[in-house]
C-alpha cells in the first residue's frame, strides 16, 4: 500500500469517526426523558390492600398510608423480578401552606432499588379535595430477595387521606 493511499484512508477514517461522534452526541443530547421499558413479564403474585379510615397528614411529616408489604422474588427465577405498585387515594381537607408546596405520595424499598418514574410524586399542588391514582415500578429485584415496599403520604400543610387502595404485583422477568 502506498503512502498516498494510506493518507487518504486515514483521512476518511478520521472524518467518519468525527461524523459518528457528532451523530452520537446529537442523539444522546436530544432532550428525551428517560423511559424504562420491560416486556413479556409473567405475574407471580398480587397483594391488594384497602383502608377506609381517615389518615391525618401533619405538615411535612411522611405518614404510612398502608402497612409495609414484602414481595418475594423466587430463588429459582434467575432473571429476577419486577414490582408494580398502584395506589388510589381520596384526599380531603388539604391545605397547602407554602408556595410550591404539594401533597405527595412516596414509595421506598428495603434494598433501596430504584423506583420509576420517581420515588416521590406530587399528587397535586392546590388546596381542596381530590381522588388520585398513580403507579410505580421497581426493577431489578434479584432472585431469592424479599423486597419490602413502603407507601407514604405527606403534605406541605395539612390534610386527610381517606379511602385508599394499593395493589402490589410481583412479576417474573
Amino acid at each position: 500500500m502506498t503512502n498516498a493511499l494510506q493518507t487518504i484512508q486515514l483521512g476518511l477514517f478520521k472524518r467518519t469517526s468525527l461524523a459518528l461522534g457528532i451523530i452520537t452526541l446529537a442523539l444522546l443530547g436530544s432532550g428525551r426523558a428517560q423511559e424504562v421499558d420491560i416486556a413479556n413479564l409473567k405475574l407471580s403474585s398480587t397483594t391488594i390492600k384497602a383502608n377506609n379510615e381517615a389518615l391525618s397528614l401533619p405538615s411535612q411529616t411522611p405518614v404510612a398510608a398502608f402497612s409495609n408489604t414484602e414481595m418475594l422474588c423466587p430463588a429459582t427465577h434467575a432473571k429476577g423480578c419486577s414490582i408494580r405498585i398502584v395506589v388510589s387515594c381520596q384526599f380531603s381537607n388539604v391545605f397547602i401552606n407554602a408556595p410550591g408546596g404539594a401533597l405527595q405520595l412516596s414509595i421506598s424499598t428495603t434494598s433501596r432499588l430504584g423506583v420509576y418514574p420517581a420515588s416521590l410524586v406530587n399528587v397535586y399542588t392546590w388546596s381542596g379535595a381530590a381522588q388520585s391514582t398513580f403507579q410505580w415500578m421497581v426493577l431489578g429485584v434479584p432472585a431469592g430477595v424479599k423486597e419490602g415496599i413502603s407507601i407514604n403520604a405527606s403534605v406541605t400543610g395539612t390534610g386527610t387521606a381517606g379511602v385508599r387502595t394499593a395493589t402490589i404485583e410481583l412479576f417474573l422477568n
